[in-house]
């Protein structure tokens, strides 16, 4: 029985679950501090300039709300911990409070600082740009999996060093070397793993995979035809490999000269393109770039095109053998009108709501996006990709990458420029920034400067070829970028080694 003015109401208890949630909420002292952190915890952001800043100030909403609200929870029950009518019209007022403070926090952005760690692999040669990639080896502990490698010239990659660590990366152990191949009748044998390696979150296997051919005259465009993509497993690290095999779609039609539908080795291309994740059933996402071929079987490029290519994905799902069987997506493409060389190296990501998001690379002087809502089997078409505003963002035509963070949280990591870019320049500054997860668009208050050109640095600079990880002990993303001066490689003195950034959410 509840006295309630001059009137003794019987007090109706909720649902079981309802009284268990408001008794825990309300009247325990885990429950008040929980909505008091809820609301501690919402933070906000401001900047109107046209770059973003090198970090965000987080500013904590006033303490008399949290003080009103705990009050007000701490009130809601008698001696017996049961609701009366006056009870439960508080009840539902704090419900609604808490759900206002949920969707609050939800809809904010933690406040990201960027630290800077130094240079993380120095040059050695003065005409070779150098490249580094780390990552963890397994799904617990410290064991870390390296890949280093140079730039002999334009887009020619060799001198591929293998490394282990079993300290979270404080010492290294080289385990395998890949020189540059001699050059043979037919040509140059080059591999070209520019993505570092993954590592599946089920079943702990580690996964290399880049892209391998025979080029006739060592020449950039000569892996437009001839480049195949291939892969390597390992169950323990990358200590040992399984196997290393071609890629090649299922189904009897496929063979090593023509591995995918539309594409035959010698014609047209298909490679991958940026750094591979994972579907929540498993199956693992490779992110593919494809060329053309004309009407006259040659290769296809727009008048006055260095390249054209489309954007998919390869699908892969485990065996029994620790193989994996292919299938391919269908492609995404621009006309070149909308975008001289098309849409190419790709970023994808799963979202918790199950659809894909995939970031493309154009030479347009934006950023275009596409959705999947069947796990990367086909996309939408195409769009401009903007902030969560409405507003547009300009982006040179240079590879970025979406990375989820343990949190949960998707960041994207590429460079924004302040007007319209010319191709591919310039290529700074390097920032990142939270993607919301209901709009799949970039959340303009979050982005944040990770690294730009400096009062001594060359106009040519580029930091775009970059490579992210999360720190296990500290939950820092770790952004290791070449700082390049834009020079071509192989003909005179460059700068080019890799610098570490550490991007630590407050």
């Amino acid at each position: 029985m509840t006295l309630v003015g001059n009137r003794t109401v019987r007090s109706v208890p909720p649902p079981r679950l309802w009284t268990g949630m408001v008794l825990w909420l309300c009247t325990a002292r885990t429950g008040r501090n929980l909505v008091a952190s809820l609301i501690r915890t919402a933070k906000w952001s401001e900047t109107d300039h046209p770059l973003p800043p090198r970090c965000h100030e987080a500013v904590a909403p006033p303490r008399g709300l949290t003080t009103a609200l705990v009050g007000f929870c701490g009130g809601l029950t008698g001696d017996e911990g049961r609701l009366g009518f006056v009870g439960m019209k508080k009840f539902a007022v704090v419900l609604s409070l808490i759900s206002l403070v949920l969707n609050v926090s939800a809809s904010t952005q933690p406040s990201l600082k960027v630290k800077k760690l130094g240079v993380s692999f120095p040059q050695r040669d003065p005409t070779q740009p150098v490249y580094e990639f780390v990552s963890y080896a397994g799904n617990r502990g410290s064991d870390m999996f390296r890949i280093r490698f140079e730039e002999l010239k334009d887009d020619i990659f060799s001198n591929f060093e293998l490394g282990i660590s079993s300290d979270h990366g404080r010492s290294w152990s080289d385990v395998e070397r890949w020189k540059a191949a001699p050059p043979g009748p037919d040509g140059r044998l080059r591999r070209l793993f520019l993505y570092g390696s993954f590592l599946d979150p089920k079943n702990g296997r580690l996964v290399l995979m880049g892209n391998e051919g025979m080029l006739r005259n060592d020449h950039p465009l000569d892996g437009q035809t001839h480049y195949y993509p291939i892969y390597r497993v390992s169950k323990d690290g990358g200590r040992n490999w399984l196997f290393e095999e071609r890629v090649i779609q299922s189904g009897k039609a496929y063979t090593k000269d023509h591995p995918f539908q539309g594409v035959r080795v010698g014609s047209n291309s298909l490679w991958v393109s940026n750094s591979l994740t994972s579907r929540a059933d498993g199956a693992v996402i490779v992110p593919v770039q494809i060329s053309h071929t004309g009407p006259d079987g040659k290769l296809f490029r727009p008048p006055g095109a260095y390249t054209y290519l489309d954007a998919a994905v390869l699908i892969g799902k485990w065996r029994d053998d620790d193989r994996l069987t292919w299938q391919l997506s269908r492609r995404l493409n621009l006309p070149p009108e909308k975008s001289l060389r098309g849409i190419f190296e790709p970023t994808v990501m799963e979202m918790p709501d199950g659809r894909m998001l995939m970031v493309c690379r154009t030479n347009s002087g934006r950023k275009w996006f596409s959705i999947s809502r069947n796990g990367g089997l086909s996309w939408a078409k195409p769009d401009v990709w903007r902030y969560t505003d409405g507003t547009l963002f300009f982006s040179p035509s240079s590879i970025s990458r979406l990375v989820r963070h343990s949190t949960g949280t998707c960041f994207w990591i590429g460079n924004i420029s302040p007007a319209h870019p010319h191709g591919n320049a310039p290529r700074y500054p390097l920032v990142i920034g939270q993607v919301d997860p209901k709009s799949l668009q970039l959340i303009r208050k979050s982005v944040t400067t990770i690294d730009s050109r400096g009062p001594n640095d060359p106009a040519g600079l580029q930091l775009s070829n970059f490579h992210v990880h999360e720190d296990r002990q500290t939950g820092n993303l770790i952004v290791r970028v070449t700082r390049w001066d834009g020079k071509p490689s192989g003909k005179g003195p460059v700068s080019g080694s890799v610098h570490a950034f550490a991007v630590e959410l407050q």
